[in-house]
């Protein structure tokens, strides 16, 4: 009788912040849709996907601002009212608008295109996201692929072709034209030898019109090459000649909380990668940290979300993903452990006892986030240990 109260009481407050939502936010979207037709010199670049979207979009930008007065979103504001407000705080000096969009649920992508009106879509992906409203990875391609929609006549996609998911959307039909990038020789921009193994940074070959050149980025990891190759080929597409983007990639630092190296005062370097807490997010990540070299590692993790198969004990999923650390090139055979995460932290996660069952001491679990540093740094003078808290 409690709980169904309870519930009743909540419907009134649902409704009303619904409605408080759409009266507010109403008069603001058909303000940004007219200011954005009214801004006729301003070329619109939006960008979506799965993952990838701020760094590409960050990197994007400043190669246009080399040379062109740019406007772009602050920070990772994507949502709905991010977009407006990106649209309205742009001037008709900018010769370019880079538009990052992100959405939770079905329907937001198409109003996001009426609003935007781009004249280039770039698609950097397809992957497990906000998987309560998209079960499938389809359901989640659908989509992104409603920005294509949205492109003005003539518009141009640029596609990540190494993604099964995005090369399908080229039928998706209309005026437009599309530019594929990724490592296959037919691709209009595209890359071989990447490496990137910490401490070195993300370097690759890129190859555009029968020309290689060597990219040298201060990026974290070989997964953002896509990033890369998006931004180039863009920039390619509104004049930016590729010798010129490669000296702006080089030096533009990674964003923050993407896998952002940040030096310690004791000499540690502290890998940021917390602003995603996605399952494949993390994966990835791991993934860096398992082929890193450096002495000593721990890894803290959190919460993790969208994982493929939602339920409170997803965090423990993650130990089969971790084997590679105790594999050679991972961590020695003292650096193995690996502890779980909240609720789920006392149960041994499958797959994280990389072929011994770790000490004690080398065990943690926390309620909260104030006992994974005290237990970092009471290792301190222990070997590495990959801590879930």
């Amino acid at each position: 009788m409690l709980t169904a109260r309870m519930a009743a009481n909540r419907r009134p407050r649902f409704k009303y912040r619904l409605v408080r939502s759409f009266l507010y936010n109403l008069p603001l979207a058909i303000a940004a849709a007219v200011w954005r037709r009214l801004l006729v010199r301003t070329t619109f670049i939006a960008i979506t996907g799965s993952n990838g979207k701020t760094t590409t979009k960050e990197l994007l930008a400043a190669i246009l601002a080399a040379r062109y007065p740019v406007h772009k979103n602050r920070s990772s504001h994507n949502g709905r009212h991010g977009l407006i407000r990106t649209i309205l705080a742009a001037r008709p000096w900018h010769r370019y608008a880079v538009v990052e969009i992100g959405v939770e649920a079905p329907g937001q992508m198409w109003r996001a295109a009426w609003l935007t009106r781009p004249e280039i879509a770039i698609i950097t992906g397809v992957a497990r996201e906000h998987s309560e409203n998209f079960p499938t990875l389809e359901a989640t391609a659908a989509e992104k692929a409603r920005l294509l929609g949205g492109l003005k006549r003539n518009g141009v996609a640029v596609l990540n072709g190494d993604d099964p998911q995005v090369r399908l959307m080229r039928t998706s039909g209309g005026r437009r034209s599309y530019c594929f990038y990724g490592t296959d020789p037919s691709f209009d921009l595209w890359a071989d030898n990447i490496g990137g193994r910490w401490r070195e940074r993300l370097r690759m070959r890129v190859h555009a019109g029968g020309e290689a050149r060597w990219v040298a980025t201060r990026l974290v990891g070989p997964h953002w090459a896509p990033a890369v190759l998006a931004a180039l080929l863009a920039g390619r597409l509104c004049g930016v000649e590729l010798d010129e983007s490669l000296g702006v990639v080089a030096r533009l630092e990674p964003f923050t909380a993407r896998l952002e190296p940040v030096e310690l005062p004791g000499g540690a370097v502290l890998v940021r990668d917390e602003f995603n807490g996605s399952a494949g997010t993390t994966r990835v990540a791991l993934q860096v940290f398992a082929r890193a070299r450096a002495r000593r590692r721990i890894a803290i993790l959190s919460d993790v979300t969208d994982d493929e198969r939602p339920a409170p004990g997803t965090p423990r999923r993650l130990g089969p993903a971790c084997r590679g650390l105790g594999r050679p090139g991972g961590l020695r055979r003292s650096e193995r452990p690996l502890c779980g995460a909240g609720r789920e932290s006392r149960r041994p996660a499958p797959g994280a006892d990389f072929r011994a069952r770790p000490r004690g001491d080398r065990v943690a679990a926390h309620r909260d986030r104030s006992g994974g540093p005290d237990f970092a740094q009471r290792a301190e003078s222990r070997s590495s240990i990959a801590d879930l808290s």
